[in-house]
């Protein structure tokens, strides 16, 4: 099997693999625990040999390995879309394998049992790489968690990204069609183009003593480690003291009045008394919620002055508010729209408009 992947893109076929059991590299030791493995090109199910370099440093942390990848891209006109490392392939782990229960960071936790049998009852994908196979991604940080495994008897295989910086990344279960395997992996999202060199965060891999809880405690541990390092970033302690707020509409986007500005002390003591200190404003322009973005236009002349006489009231009687205000969408009938919206809009990879939908 692999124990890496590649997914190239010439534009053209967009799905070009490469698989690392039909690889040619070298293992480079670098000390005692840590070995590098290098390749100075790789070669495509299609056949054809690009000047990508990859790299995959192995090193040895207690019970764990980590596996770190590098991608050099150096093939013109080509860029390096997925990177699957590690891939840990096997058939069975350490107790009965219809005993065998996966668990995904979905939410608050998802589990399956007999996890081959899942994956042999999932429908393969039509892609040059993922037709033999089925697969079960879960997207990270959408996941709640970076770690995912197997509980196999007394054991626990631990599979995790310990990346402080949290870039986006799969978690990876994979299965051959009629096979009796599975791999587990990360697979990480270079889409690297000619000259660029991208190296990702460690994979870490081990198997653990104990069920699922031991996974939890080795990456509750790396987080504790990695999460807290920076100071406060609010110095304001009322800010810090804060208990939560109500998210208040002052006019609906079809044009109806919720709330009046003069309504915004009242409302704040009404959400005081719900235990919480403070208000989320929205809407608080003419035109009403998600409506005229980003041209702020107040509702009657003098509206903005009520309105910092109104939140200035509710701080002197010990609450905050936050003014919501939007820079992402725009609203074509706006004189911004009309002087930058072109230069400015965001547009999908057809160079359509993004427009986003309500519902």
């Amino acid at each position: 099997g692999d124990f890496w992947r590649l997914v190239l893109d010439d534009g053209e076929r967009v799905e070009m693999p490469v698989f690392s059991r039909r690889q040619k590299g070298r293992a480079v030791r670098e000390g005692e625990n840590r070995l590098r493995i290098e390749y100075d090109e790789v070669k495509t199910e299609y056949g054809d040999t690009y000047p990508v370099r990859f790299v995959l440093a192995v090193e040895k942390r207690g019970e764990l390995l980590a596996f770190e990848p590098t991608v050099a891209n150096r093939a013109k006109g080509v860029r390096v879309n997925e990177c699957f490392a590690p891939l840990v392939s096997f058939d069975g782990v350490a107790g009965a394998k219809k005993d065998d229960i996966i668990f995904m960071p979905k939410g608050l936790g998802q589990r399956a049992g007999n996890p081959y049998a899942k994956m042999e009852s999932l429908a393969q994908f039509y892609y040059n790489h993922d037709q033999h196979e089925t697969f079960w991604h879960q997207p990270y940080p959408r996941a709640s968690m970076c770690w995912f495994g197997v509980q196999s008897g007394d054991k626990f295989l631990y599979v995790s990204r310990q990346d402080p910086e949290f870039r986006y990344c799969f978690l990876t279960a994979r299965h051959t069609i009629k096979g009796g395997d599975l791999m587990l992996g990360v697979d990480h999202w270079p889409m690297a183009t000619e000259g660029e060199t991208l190296a990702y965060a460690p994979t870490v891999v081990g198997l653990l003593d104990g069920d699922w809880r031991a996974g939890a405690d080795e990456y509750r541990a790396w987080a504790g480690r990695t999460f807290y390092k920076s100071a406060p970033v609010c110095a304001d302690e009322r800010i810090r003291r804060m208990t939560g707020f109500s998210r208040l509409v002052l006019k609906t986007s079809f044009g109806e009045d919720c709330f009046k500005i003069a309504d915004i002390p009242e409302m704040y003591e009404r959400t005081k008394a719900c235990g919480l200190d403070g208000l989320f404003l929205f809407a608080w322009w003419r035109r009403g919620m998600d409506r005229y973005y980003p041209d702020y236009v107040e509702a009657y002349p003098g509206a903005f002055d009520e309105l910092k006489r109104g939140l200035d009231e509710v701080r002197r009687r010990g609450g905050f508010t936050i003014l919501e205000c939007n820079f992402t969408f725009m609203s074509k009938d706006t004189p911004f729209w009309r002087a930058h919206g072109p230069e400015t809009v965001m547009h999908d990879m057809w160079g359509e408009y993004v427009s986003p939908a309500f519902g």
